[in-house]
């Protein structure tokens, strides 16, 4: 179980998308990172996610990219096969995202970072069923 001790919270949040990765980080009520890395740049490099992690002194919290039809999870938590579900997203034509975000993920359960994965918007049980039909991308 993650435990944030009540202070000024510092956290950030990890939006993977198509065109682009998305980071926006939080101290407090002052936003301290809100930038986009293009996901080709992301899927050649994945180091380049972890570089711009690192660069938020005293992370208390990471919302790691989400919304693959996991439950809310610690990332230290995950299992390969945990990983294996989140790329099934995927077609075979985007392999290298495939491969990208894998290796993402990997790279997160490894930081020391308090990192957790969300269920996206259509896994939420708060969510009525007539908004989820024919909906494939609600968010995370």
């Amino acid at each position: 179980m993650i435990e944030v001790t009540p202070r000024e919270l510092t956290a950030l949040g990890v939006d993977p998308g198509s065109k682009s990765w998305d980071f926006f980080a939080l101290k407090g009520n002052e936003i301290i990172l809100d930038t986009s890395i293009p996901s080709k740049e992301i899927v050649q490099e994945p180091q380049k996610a972890i570089n711009l992690i690192r660069t938020i002194e005293n992370l208390d919290l990471m919302v790691a990219p989400s919304g693959f039809g996991l439950p809310l999870k610690d990332v230290k938590d995950l299992t390969e096969k945990d990983i294996f579900f989140t790329l099934l997203k995927f077609e075979r034509e985007d392999q290298k995202k495939l491969l990208g975000l894998g290796e993402i993920l990997r790279l997160i359960k490894a930081e020391p970072t308090k990192a957790v994965i969300v269920p996206g918007v259509k896994h939420l049980p708060t969510v009525p069923n007539y908004r989820k039909i024919n909906k494939i991308d609600m968010g995370t």
